[in-house]
């Protein structure tokens, strides 16, 4: 529940940038997900920057380099688990990928959408 200034503020200092290409990022995701919290804007901005797009990098570099095809994808699935505060953890795919919903409904959820 934090407010806009200390989310831009966080921002700078977590990418390592002025206050001016901080508005212009939080500015384009606002523009992407108008109805964002600000809490959502720090999420989606630190995952994108963590996971993202260090996913697709890597994705084109293998690509450029691997005699067969280079896929990702993105698993942006809300779990319920805690009333959703955690979103779409890193790793929430995986229990879907093995079929272990179930085992892993700590961090997943419960519910019939969860069932095998």
């Amino acid at each position: 529940s934090l407010d806009i200034e200390e989310v831009h503020r966080r921002i700078a200092r977590f990418l390592r940038i002025e206050p001016p290409a901080a508005d212009r990022i939080m500015d384009a995701y606002r523009g992407a997900e108008p109805g964002a919290s600000a809490s959502d804007l720090l999420a989606a901005i630190t995952t994108d920057f963590m996971y993202r797009r260090n996913t697709m990098q890597h994705a084109v570099l293998q690509s450029a380099t691997a005699r067969a095809a280079t896929y990702a994808y993105v698993f942006d699935w809300k779990a319920p688990a805690w009333d959703g505060l955690l979103r779409s953890p890193h790793l929430n795919e995986v229990p879907f990928v093995f079929g272990t919903t179930r085992a892993a409904s700590g961090l997943v959820g419960t519910g019939p959408a969860l069932e095998p």
